[in-house]
């Protein structure tokens, strides 16, 4: 999905997003490095609620940090004035046509249920946290079994 602000701009962090970026300070690594690519987004519409990651910039504009991140409505363009992009794949789930009403909010990757929105993607945070879980969990279980004497094995 895209919204219409970018936080790296000429290769630097533009100087705004230190204090208009809720996040900022708690994922800010070096100048240049985007803090909002990858950022999860819940986007509803009517009773549909689908998850994605921030990935690109738009429509029409990549400074309006004013509507994402704070209280502006979206700057007349020529989509209708939309205030978000989203790919074929949320449109097909949320079952909005080309220009439909929607409202999205911010959300932590532990927040992100399960769905078709975790399974993929290069730099999908939910995925690879989900990885990173089953695996502790599957290494743990490992673990357990391995301190357990062979006898009691079956005795559960």
């Amino acid at each position: 999905m895209a919204l219409p602000y970018n936080d790296v701009d000429d290769r630097h962090t533009r100087p705004e997003a230190a204090l208009v970026i809720p996040w900022f300070k708690e994922s800010f690594v070096r100048d240049g490095q985007s803090v909002c690519k990858g950022r999860w987004v819940a986007i509803r519409h009517g009773r549909r609620i689908c998850y994605a990651q921030w990935e690109d910039v738009g429509p029409f504009q990549s400074d309006h940090w004013q509507y994402v991140f704070g209280v502006e409505r979206p700057r007349p363009n020529r989509n209708n004035d939309a205030g978000l992009d989203v790919s074929p794949a949320v449109r097909d789930f949320l079952g909005i046509s080309a220009i439909d009403v929607c409202d999205w909010k911010f959300v932590n990757v532990y927040e992100v249920p399960d769905g078709p929105w975790a399974l993929y993607g290069d730099d999908n945070t939910a995925a690879s946290l989900r990885s990173h879980l089953r695996t502790a969990g599957a290494r743990k279980h490992a673990q357990k079994v391995l301190r357990t004497p062979p006898e009691t094995l079956f005795d559960r």
